[in-house]
């Protein structure tokens, strides 16, 4: 259980702006994927990866107001048989601090 009510309430919101945002980017690769313009195809690509950075500024988050969230991550990176590097363990952990 979570310490105080308002952390979870604040990893709830970060979770739905994760989710947000992989909506997002599952639209615009979409978009790419069906226009027929290249040049257009690559500027709906770079949106769609612009996303990528705002999941990752949300799981930062989730991983800081968490720890039991990273534990999980972690313990889900290894049960999918794609252990996470070193160095991407590391990184997990420094962002979380």
């Amino acid at each position: 259980m979570v310490d105080h009510p308002m952390q979870n309430d604040a990893l709830h919101q970060v979770l739905k702006g994760m989710i947000d945002e992989l909506i997002a980017f599952k639209e615009y690769r979409v978009r790419a994927y069906l226009v027929d313009d290249n040049e257009t195809a690559s500027v709906y690509d770079d949106i769609a990866y612009e996303e990528v950075e705002h999941i990752g500024e949300f799981l930062k988050l989730a991983l800081e107001l968490d720890p039991k969230f990273k534990e999980h991550l972690l313990m889900g990176m290894r049960e999918n048989k794609s252990k996470p590097t070193p160095e991407v363990e590391d990184e997990i952990e420094e962002v979380s601090e």
